[in-house]
């Protein structure tokens, strides 16, 4: 023993024949931990094999992950990459005479900017206008009921 643990075996205080036994347990614990972890050489040589393998498998697997996320990331460039069947553009038809197209047109641009200014309601907001509209005819059709009068 050395200097430190024997002063440790004296601040615990005690007596001469408790601290032999001590030491001759201590020292069987000894000699049988050392006569357990004797092993022959051919354990030493297998467990040698055993570890060698599992750091093999552990690279094996981090090899097949990395495979993996490579082949995901190839996929998703090749369909990111390859462009999509444009947009087939349907001709305009056709017309016989040039000269009523453009009439057409003026007639239906004059239209809406009638149909714009004559509005009560500004363009957005629109659909609620034809909510509310929606809603009054509901409304009316159930006092319609409740009175017993069938207007349509």
């Amino acid at each position: 023993m050395n200097r430190d643990q024997d002063n440790e075996l004296k601040d615990l205080g005690l007596s001469e024949s408790e601290r032999a036994n001590m030491e001759r347990m201590l020292a069987e614990f000894h000699r049988e931990a050392s006569e357990r972890a004797e092993r022959p050489e051919l354990f030493w040589a297998a467990q040698r094999t055993r570890i060698a393998a599992r750091i093999r498998e552990a690279h094996t697997q981090r090899g097949l992950g990395w495979a993996a996320t490579l082949a995901a990331v190839t996929a998703m460039v090749v369909f990111v990459s390859v462009p999509t069947k444009p947009p087939s553009v349907n001709p305009a038809p056709k017309t016989t005479v040039a000269t009523k197209a453009p009439a057409t047109d003026d007639e239906t641009l004059l239209r809406s900017i009638d149909e714009t200014t004559n509005s009560d309601v500004p363009d957005a907001l629109a659909p609620t206008n034809i909510l509310a509209s929606e809603m009054n005819r509901g409304i009316d059709s159930a006092s319609n009921r409740k009175t017993g009068r069938n207007v349509e």
